[in-house]
C-alpha cells in the first residue's frame, strides 16, 4: 500500500492482500521472508542486549536529579529504546532494503529478481555499499524515535497508572497478578498508539525511497517524496495502512483474550498466566465458555469446505470483517428481530426509468455483474446484450458532449435457441449463458471484437438457470433434469448429487442460486418445491415440498446472511423461508404472477422486495420486514415484463419483457 501511486492505491489492506494472492498465490505473501529472518535474529539480539544495558545505566544517571518516578522511567526507557534501535538498524537496514525489493518485484514497474542474493548483487553493482543503506537516515528517524517513544510511554504510563491505583512508592500493598497484567496491557496499548501516530508518516517516506529502482538515474530525495505524496493523496497519504494496523491490533487482542480465557477455564492457570504476561492480556478477561473451541470448530469446517472446492482459506481472510457482512456489504436485515411491525413500513425511494435498448424478440432474462458495473440481457432471438451501467446513467442524464451515448458495448450471437439465464464470473471478465439448445457458453467481454463464445459446455438437457460459485471455479446449471448439474470450470467435469432417489422428484429446475459464501445453494422447481443443498457434498439439507402448493416455484435466492431464502411462485405469492427450520417467516401478497417465470428480488440493502404484477403491468414493492406493499409503479412496458433484476451494488434495477424492450430504473437521489 505504501509504494502504490495515487492511481493504483488499493482501497484497503484486504484489497492489496487479494490482488497479491491473485497474481502470485500464497508465495507472493512471503517474498523476502528468508532474507528478513536472516537479518532479524542478529538485529534482535543486538537490540535486546543494548536495551537492557542502557536502561540500567540510564536509571543510574537520572537518579541524582531527583525527578518523579514516571519522568525517570520515561527518560531511562526512552534513552534505552533509542540507543538499542540505533545499534540494531546498522544490521537491519541492509536486510530491509533487500526484502522490500523482493516484496514489490514485478509491481508498478519494479524489476524482477532471482532471490535475495541476486538483489544484493545488483544493488552492490549499481551503487556499492551505499545502496544497502538507502533510507538509513529515515530508518533511524522512524524506528529510533518510535522505539524511544514506545518505551518511554510504556514505562511512564505504567508508573502513572500504578500511582492512580494506590500502588506508588509509598504503598506497601502488593498488586494482584491480574492487576499487573491489566496495567501492562493498558501501557502497551497507549504506547503503541502514540508510536504509530508519530512514526507512520516517516515509515511511508522511507519505504518509498527504499523501493525505487536501482537503475533510477534521477534519485528522489526525501523532500521530493513528501511533495509527491501530498500531490497524490494529501496529508492522509502519510498514514496509509494505519487504520489496518489498528484493526489488526484489535484482532490480536481478541485472539489473546480467547486463549487466556480458554486456558484459565481448563485449570491451566500457570499457562494462562504465562500467556497473559507475554501478551499483556488481563488474566481475568471475561469470554463466553468454550468460545475458542466453537470458533476453531467453525474455522476447521470452513477450511475443509474450501479445501474440497480448491479455494484457499487464506484468500478469504479479512481482519476487518467483524464490522461487515460476509460479502463485504452492510449487515443483512434480521427478519427475526421484529415480530409485529404493522404500520412501521419504510418508504421506497422514487426512481426514474428509461428505455435503454431492445432485442428483436422477447427479452427473457437479465443479470448485473457482482460490482454492479455491467448489465447483461438475454433474448428469445438468441442474442445477448452487454451494457455498461455508467453509460446508461450518462444517457439518462442527457449531458453527453460527444453525441448520443450508446450503453450497449457488446452483442453476442452464438446460441441456436432462446437464452434462459445469465451470470458473471465473480472475478474475471467472463459472462456465461444457459439456453434451450442445451448449452452453457462462455464469453470474454474484455475483447471488443469477440462475438462468439470461447468455451462451451454441452449439457444433456435444456439449461434453464446458471450460477457461478463465489470462487469462480465451479458453476451450477438448473435444467429439465430434477438435480442441479455442478460443473468444474477448468475441466468441465459434471457432478450430480448422490441422493436423487430419496427426493422422490422428477421435476425440472426453474432457478438455481448459490449463497454468498458458496456453502449452500437453493433450487426452485416446477413441482412447486424449494430445496436447499450443501455446497460441498451436494446433499439436500432442507426440502420445502409444495412451497408454492402445486404451482411452479419460479425463483429462489438467499439473503446475504444465508439464514433465509426468498422464493416466488406461479401461485402469486412470494415467501420468505428460514433455512435452519424450513419455517415460513413472511409472505408477500398482492401481485399476480401465474404465467411467466417471475422473479422476486431484494433491493441492495434487503429492506425491500420487488416483483412484477402480470395483471396490472406494474412493479410492486414490499417492505421486507412488515410485508406491506409500499409502492406500485407502472412498468412502462407494452405488455408484461418477464424479468426483474436488482443491482447488488446500488439503488438501480432493470426490467425486460414481452415487448422486447429493456428498461433501467435509477434512484433519483443517485448522481449520474
Amino acid at each position: 500500500m505504501q509504494v502504490a501511486t495515487g492511481d493504483a492505491v488499493q482501497k484497503n489492506a484486504f484489497a492489496a492482500f487479494r490482488n497479491i494472492l491473485k497474481a502470485d498465490g500464497i508465495p507472493g505473501l512471503y517474498r523476502g521472508f528468508g532474507t528478513v529472518i536472516t537479518g532479524a535474529i542478529p538485529a534482535r539480539i543486538i537490540f535486546l542486549t543494548t536495551l537492557e544495558k542502557t536502561k540500567v545505566a540510564s536509571f543510574e544517571l537520572v537518579k541524582p536529579f531527583k525527578l518523579s518516578e514516571p519522568v525517570q522511567a520515561a527518560i531511562a526507557n526512552g534513552t534505552a529504546g533509542l540507543t538499542a534501535s540505533l545499534f540494531s538498524q546498522a544490521v537491519f537496514v541492509p536486510i530491509d532494503v533487500v526484502s522490500q525489493k523482493l516484496m514489490v518485484q514485478g509491481y508498478s514497474g519494479h524489476a524482477n529478481y532471482n532471490g535475495g542474493l541476486d538483489v544484493a548483487r545488483k544493488i552492490f553493482g549499481a551503487q556499492g555499499i551505499r545502496g544497502f543503506y538507502r533510507g538509513f537516515g529515515l530508518s533511524v528517524m522512524t524506528y529510533s524515535p518510535s522505539s524511544a517513544v514506545w518505551w518511554a510511554s510504556y514505562g511512564s504510563s505504567q508508573r502513572i497508572i500504578w500511582s492512580l491505583l494506590g500502588h506508588g512508592n509509598e504503598s506497601k500493598s502488593v498488586p494482584s497478578s491480574g492487576q499487573i497484567v491489566a496495567v501492562q496491557a493498558a501501557g502497551g496499548i497507549f504506547s503503541g498508539a502514540i508510536a504509530s501516530c508519530i512514526t507512520t508518516p516517516i515509515d511511508t517516506i522511507k519505504t518509498r525511497l527504499q523501493v525505487m529502482p536501482v537503475n533510477n538515474q534521477k534519485r528522489l530525495r526525501a523532500r521530493q517524496v513528501v511533495k509527491r505524496l501530498i500531490e497524490e493523496d494529501g496529508w492522509k497519504g502519510f498514514y496509509r495502512g494505519l487504520d489496518q494496523t489498528l484493526q489488526q491490533g484489535k484482532l490480536f487482542r481478541q485472539v489473546n483474550a480467547l486463549i487466556v480465557s480458554h486456558l484459565r477455564e481448563h485449570n491451566l492457570t500457570q499457562a494462562a498466566m504465562a500467556v497473559a504476561s507475554a501478551t499483556m492480556t488481563p488474566l481475568s478477561t471475561e469470554v463466553p465458555s468454550n468460545k475458542l473451541l466453537q470458533l476453531v470448530a467453525k474455522g476447521l469446517a470452513a477450511e475443509k469446505d474450501e479445501a474440497s472446492r480448491g479455494v484457499s482459506s487464506i484468500a478469504s481472510f479479512n481482519p476487518t470483517s467483524s464490522i461487515l457482512a460476509s460479502d463485504g456489504t452492510l449487515p443483512a436485515v434480521d427478519f427475526s428481530a421484529v415480530q409485529d411491525t404493522r404500520g412501521a413500513s419504510k418508504i421506497f425511494p422514487k426512481h426514474e426509468t428509461r428505455h435503454i435498448s431492445e432485442h428483436k424478440n422477447v427479452a427473457r432474462c437479465a443479470r448485473f455483474s457482482p460490482d454492479g458495473k455491467f448489465l447483461a440481457t438475454g433474448s428469445a432471438d438468441t442474442s445477448i446484450k452487454l451494457f455498461e451501467v455508467s453509460k446508461i446513467k450518462q444517457m439518462m442524464v442527457g449531458d453527453a458532449k460527444d453525441g448520443p451515448v450508446r450503453p450497449v458495448i457488446r452483442t453476442f450471437y452464438d446460441h441456436l435457441q432462446p437464452i434462459n439465464d445469465l451470470d458473471f464470473h465473480p472475478q474475471n471478465t467472463i459472462l456465461i449463458s444457459g439456453a434451450k439448445d442445451n448449452t452453457i457458453k462462455f464469453f470474454d467481454f474484455s475483447k471488443t471484437v469477440a462475438r462468439r463464445a470461447f468455451r462451451v459446455i454441452q449439457d444433456t438437457h435444456n439449461v434453464r438457470s446458471v450460477c457461478f460459485h463465489p470462487s469462480g471455479e465451479y458453476l451450477l446449471a438448473g435444467t429439465d433434469h430434477p438435480i442441479a448439474h455442478l460443473y468444474d470450470v477448468n475441466t468441465f467435469k459434471c457432478y450430480l448429487s448422490a441422493n436423487v432417489q430419496d427426493l422422490n422428484t422428477n421435476s425440472a429446475i426453474n432457478q438455481v442460486r448459490y449463497s454468498s459464501t458458496g456453502g449452500m445453494y437453493v433450487t426452485a422447481s416446477k413441482d412447486g418445491s424449494v430445496r436447499v443443498w450443501d455446497g460441498v457434498s451436494g446433499q439436500c439439507v432442507r426440502s420445502i415440498v409444495s412451497a408454492h402448493i402445486s404451482a411452479e416455484a419460479t425463483s429462489a435466492i438467499f439473503t446475504k446472511d444465508q439464514r433465509y431464502v426468498l422464493s416466488c411462485g406461479k401461485d402469486s405469492t412470494i415467501k420468505l423461508w428460514e433455512v435452519g427450520t424450513g419455517r415460513l417467516v413472511r409472505q408477500y401478497l398482492g401481485a399476480t404472477h401465474s404465467q411467466f417465470r417471475s422473479q422476486a428480488v431484494f433491493n441492495v440493502t434487503e429492506e425491500f422486495i420487488l416483483s412484477i404484477d402480470e395483471l396490472t403491468n406494474e412493479v410492486v414493492i414490499w417492505d421486507a420486514l412488515t410485508a406491506e406493499k409500499v409502492a406500485r409503479w407502472q412498468s412502462n412496458h407494452v405488455g408484461t415484463p418477464r424479468w426483474i433484476e436488482h443491482s447488488p451494488a446500488e439503488s438501480t434495477f432493470v426490467t425486460c419483457g414481452t415487448d422486447r424492450s429493456v428498461r433501467f430504473w435509477k434512484d433519483l437521489s443517485l448522481s449520474g
